[in-house]
């Protein structure tokens, strides 16, 4: 067993090295020290011996001239036939270990990326608390349909009733499923374009929100935007419609975005694309929180809200 183990490994990094990788590659896909790495290929070269590789295809016998009129033989398909197997068989046991662990990085590495305030799952979310929430549309929007449909999703309802945990899980299921998300609150969405503005960097950033197949805007209505908040969020919305999807979530309801905003227009302007594909989830009832104050031997004390809201 351990003979087949260390055959496969060895075909691994000689397939991996043929098709390209550097010897840190190699050993971050096959999860080696780069040190084993190297041991291998400098003894195969010193003993001048390869672990034998998958066979490149090659076209039957009698297709290699235009101008033969011979057909292929049934024993030279049969051969070809048996090559194949014999490659498939030699890749089988290392290239699902490659495959899984490339998935895995590449989900880790865009759960990174999305900058999440919290990396919340939707099995961790007690749907018992509050039953106005349509648990069948929660986990239907966690397919990602409404992405592949370029349809948006607005979040609507008082502090603490789970918005920001709902769309968080709901970004975690889809970059599970292959899919690029961005999160960023209301607050940081406006101090990324000023800051950029400012060091004359505003496609750079606009490029970072107009690219993933989702963008999450969270906490919107928390408190008065500054002003010119309305143009950035405009030029994100107004870019992204029928183009990417859109999900944020809001405390306020939204004839006082203007209020909100600064610029009643240009809230006139982002509700309108934005509600024009979207799908409104309006949440009801009480604080999560509040009904479930942390447990503390020292106090009993009900927290004073003082703390970042969670939608």
């Amino acid at each position: 067993m351990a003979n087949q183990l260390a055959m496969n490994k060895s075909l691994a990094i000689n397939n991996l090295r043929d098709a390209g990788y550097s010897q840190r590659r190699i050993a971050k896909t096959l999860g080696i020290s780069r040190g084993a790495v190297r041991r291998h290929l400098v003894g195969e070269a010193s003993n001048g011996t390869k672990a034998p590789t998958a066979p490149r295809e090659q076209a039957p016998t009698g297709w290699e001239d235009s101008n033969s009129t011979t057909a292929p033989t049934g024993s030279e398909d049969h051969h070809q036939a048996e090559n194949e197997a014999t490659g498939n068989s030699k890749c089988e046991p290392f290239r699902s270990v490659i495959v899984e662990k490339c998935e895995a990085g590449l989900s880790a590495r865009r759960i990174k990326r999305a900058n999440f305030r919290d990396v919340r799952k939707l099995e961790d979310f007690d749907f018992s608390f509050n039953p106005t929430i349509k648990k069948n549309v929660v986990f239907e929007l966690a397919t990602g349909r409404f992405v592949r449909e370029r349809r948006d999703v607005l979040w609507l309802g008082p502090p603490g009733t789970g918005k920001s945990h709902l769309c968080q899980s709901i970004g975690l299921s889809l970059i599970r499923a292959g899919m690029t998300v961005y999160y960023r609150s209301i607050f940081d969405v406006v101090r990324d374009f000023l800051h950029d503005e400012a060091m004359d960097g505003h496609q750079r950033i606009l490029k970072r929100y107009l690219e993933p197949d989702l963008l999450i805007i969270d906490d919107m209505g928390m408190k008065q935007l500054p002003k010119r908040s309305g143009e950035y969020l405009f030029e994100v919305i107004m870019r992204r419609h029928d183009v990417r999807s859109t999900m944020m979530t809001s405390n306020r309801p939204l004839e006082e975005w203007g209020k909100l905003i600064g610029d009643v227009p240009s809230a006139t302007a982002i509700l309108d694309r934005f509600l024009h594909h979207s799908e409104v989830m309006q949440i009801t009832g009480r604080s999560y929180r509040m009904g479930n104050p942390p447990k503390s031997s020292n106090s009993t004390k009900v927290p004073t809200g003082s703390a970042t809201e969670e939608g």
